[in-house]
């Protein structure tokens, strides 16, 4: 089996907007799958905060235009 990743919050969050700007739409279950339950919270503060969106009644989610920005800012400053 494998291990999943154990981040704070603020990493998960990142770690969710990572796979969602890389790749996507993602369902939540898929999400779970990748990382672990905690992508389950850190898609709800995404969307949130206007970084993500759920689409198809809940069952997608995708990044944001703003979300996407901060993704590629984040990436330049490394």
């Amino acid at each position: 089996m494998q291990r999943k990743p154990i981040l704070d919050e603020a990493d998960m969050d990142v770690a969710v907007l990572d796979r969602l700007c890389e790749s996507g739409p993602w369902t939540p279950a898929e999400l779970v799958r990748e990382l672990n339950r905690d992508a389950i919270d850190a898609i709800g503060r995404l969307v949130e905060k206007g970084l993500a969106h759920r689409l198809d009644g809940r069952e997608f989610v995708v990044a944001s235009a703003a979300g996407r920005y901060a993704h590629q800012m984040d990436g330049e400053g490394a």
